[in-house]
């Protein structure tokens, strides 16, 4: 379950990251 929830959380980061990048 922690594991998941991490890889939630990197998944949102990446997101918001290429968001801000494009």
């Amino acid at each position: 379950m922690a594991n998941t929830k991490i890889a939630r959380a990197t998944t949102q980061l990446v997101q918001t990251r290429g968001k801000l990048v494009i």
